[in-house]
């Protein structure tokens, strides 16, 4: 028997922790037995290109992504220029039909039995319904939705979040990330019970450990004398890194520590200057994006991840494979169920720079059993996951390759 189609619907192949995860995950379906594309709404970069999987299609639509728009949505929405936001909402609204009819052409032609979607979850159920309804829908959610939506501006706001509640509840099945992830979809989203639940992102495999196993070149990590922590997130306001500075700033009186900070974002420069503010800014190396994070990570004595909410960071189960001792926040998400409510790692309240300054202290000081973290790192592999969406598509009648 041939394997079905499942065409795997992104918003890009750019380097956020969903994209990755889901180019991973396709990759693992591919070998499967599965015929599988990869669709996204513009062409990529062959940089991004060169990490589909072998085996894998990738689908290059010419819709363009809408992001674009939106952003500049905001920025002017935000600036209240009465006479250029009309001309803003139009293009927003223009960008979005053109992506989701790119995308509905795509699926009456090429009539994919399943679309397992991230990122653009709305606008796929839309298509799908508009192409007449050809393909079962698993959408995958990898963020608090109503965290994440509650922080967009009111147009923004309300139109994902109607979209959201009009067709969610219409996909064969939804997939938060984590537990939490799932209750809230139920809870904000009208998604019925029976047909929502989570699965763990596939996160520790092959690739994981060949990563973890590349060099790592940075002085403040070769110099054993002075601790180091580092933080690996996006640069922009749901990280919340006034807090990490501030709480560094009180850690830096009690002690010499460093700090490395691989990510980037439109908080950057702004975040630079407070950095100076509070005259920490030589203890700190900002060092943008990194293709590998991991051995950064590895070689650290700590790991913080300061953030407002989750669906499930990688991050910190990248940081528990490697054995670093992580240091979070109590934000809605994932966190508590990755650290096991502390067991695994610090947990402190969220936007209380001396009770992070102080998880830090004991993190560097009191660092958590390596074995013991990578044990629980093995609960976010990719045969749990891989074995838990070839039971979900069983289910909703999807066939691998026999």
């Amino acid at each position: 028997m041939k394997g079905e189609r499942i065409a795997v619907v992104l918003a890009s192949l750019g380097p956020g922790g969903a994209e990755r995860i889901m180019v991973r995950l396709a990759g693992l379906l591919e070998r499967q037995g599965f015929a599988v594309d990869i669709v996204v709404p513009a062409p990529q970069s062959d940089a991004m290109k060169a990490g589909v999987p072998e085996g894998v299609s990738l689908v290059e639509l010419d819709g363009g992504h809408y992001f674009e728009s939106l952003r500049l949505f905001h920025r002017i929405f935000k600036t209240k220029n009465i006479l250029m936001l009309p001309w803003a909402f139009v293009v927003f609204f223009w960008k979005l039909f053109v992506s989701t009819r790119s995308l509905t052409h795509y699926i009456g032609r090429r009539r994919p039995d399943l679309l397992l979607t991230a990122h653009y979850n709305a606008m796929t159920l839309a298509a799908n319904f508009l192409a007449g309804k050809p393909s079962r829908v698993v959408v995958t959610e990898h963020t608090l939705l109503s965290e994440h939506l509650r922080r967009q501006v009111a147009p923004v706001r309300v139109c994902f979040s109607t979209m959201c509640r009009l067709f969610y509840p219409k996909a064969d099945r939804v997939v938060g990330v984590s537990s939490a992830v799932a209750a809230d979809l139920t809870a904000h989203f009208r998604v019925p019970a029976d047909r929502v639940g989570h699965i763990y992102n596939p996160v520790v495999g092959s690739a994981l450990k060949r990563k973890a196993e590349e060099a790592c070149v940075h002085p403040w990590l070769a110099d054993k004398t002075i601790p180091a922590l580092i933080s690996v997130a996006r640069l922009s306001p749901e990280k919340d890194f006034d807090t990490l500075l501030e709480a560094f700033s009180l850690l830096r009186r009690a002690m010499s520590v460093r700090l490395l900070v691989l990510g980037d974002g439109p908080d950057r420069g702004r975040l630079e200057r407070r950095a100076m503010d509070l005259k920490i800014d030589a203890d700190i190396d900002w060092m943008g994006m990194v293709a590998n994070p991991l051995p950064f990570v590895r070689d650290a004595d700590a790991l913080v991840l300061s953030t407002f909410y989750e669906g499930l960071p990688t991050v910190l189960i990248e940081a528990l494979y490697v054995g670093t001792t992580p240091v979070a926040t109590d934000a809605p998400g994932g966190i508590r169920e990755i650290l096991e409510d502390g067991r695994y790692g610090y947990i402190v309240p969220m936007q209380d720079a001396p009770a992070l300054s102080e998880g830090m202290l004991k993190a560097l000081c009191q660092p958590m059993p390596k074995g013991m973290l990578q044990e629980r790192a093995e609960a976010f592999s990719e045969k749990q996951a891989v074995d838990a969406y070839l039971n979900l598509l069983g289910m909703i009648g999807v066939a691998r390759d026999a």
